[in-house]
Order: C-alpha cells, then structure tokens, then sequence
C-alpha cells in the first residue's frame, strides 16, 4: 500500500498486470507490456534513488525535512536526525506518512 501510494504520488502508473499471451504481461491501466511485475519498490537501494530523486524536487521537501528535524527534537542544524533516514524504508515510511497528511 505504502510504494502503491508514493507511485501515484509521483504521478506513475502502479502497473495492475494481467495475462495477455504465454509469457507477456500488461498493465490493464496504462498499457505497456511487461514481462515481469516491475512496480518500484521503495525498500530498495534503487527504489530510495528513485524516490529520494523526485521528493527533493517538490516544494513541499523543505518543509517535510524541518517536520523530520523536529519530530526528533532536533534543531535544523543537527543533521544527524535527517541522516539517520538515510535508510529505503525509513525514508519512504516517512514520505508516505507526510504525503498521506498533506494530501
């Protein structure tokens, strides 16, 4: 649920694949074929890039780093509090907790 929402949040297609010849698969949304499930998966090294990429991005990512600072009893100049989010999931239960109340 939470890489399904942080997806559609990045304005992506959350691929809901279905059968469409022996060894093919596509997405009944979208369209594109695929032959393997290739949703992101924000528990990884490379889906973190991927997401770590666009939130920086966003205007709201300011704001969203200061919530992290405080929600930890940090100042803004102790960075040790945002770093130690420098983890796939961490990051992305954090951006998916955030998202859900700014959306």
């Amino acid at each position: 649920m939470r890489d399904k929402f942080l997806t559609e949040a990045m304005e992506l297609c959350w691929h809901d694949l279905v059968k469409v010849g022996k060894y093919q698969m596509a997405c009944f949304k979208c369209g594109k074929a695929k032959q393997f499930a290739l949703n992101p998966d924000f528990s990884t090294w490379q889906g973190f890039g991927q997401l770590w990429g666009w939130a920086i991005k966003q205007d709201w990512f300011r704001e969203f780093k200061m919530l992290l600072f405080l929600s930890h009893g940090k100042t803004c100049y102790e960075v040790d509090a945002f770093l130690s989010f420098v983890n796939p999931n961490r990051f992305a239960d954090a951006l998916y907790e955030y998202l859900k109340e700014i959306k």
